[in-house]
């Protein structure tokens, strides 16, 4: 399940796009595991499906500019959220 906290008015990503991703992972209790900061990390669209299958169908429902918040339980993380810049 996934979010659209902004909507951007760029590009559509493709699976073979390399996207720039600004990353926060929080925990069902909003205690952050993991961030880039909020600098941008450049990473394969399609290396999103190999944390979870629903990230590759997210990522690819997005276009440049938009700002998603994702709900994934991979265990004790439950909150991603990914900026596409």
């Amino acid at each position: 399940v996934y979010q659209v906290l902004e909507n951007g008015n760029g590009a559509k990503v493709n699976a073979s796009d390399i996207v720039n991703v600004v990353i926060t992972v929080t925990d069902k209790n909003g205690t952050v595991l993991q961030s880039t900061n909020g600098e941008p990390q450049q990473m394969p669209a399609s290396q999103f499906g190999q944390i979870h299958p629903m990230l590759a169908e997210g990522i690819t429902a997005m276009h440049v500019g938009d700002h998603f918040k994702f709900y994934v339980n991979l265990g004790a993380l439950q909150t991603l959220r990914l900026h596409r810049v």
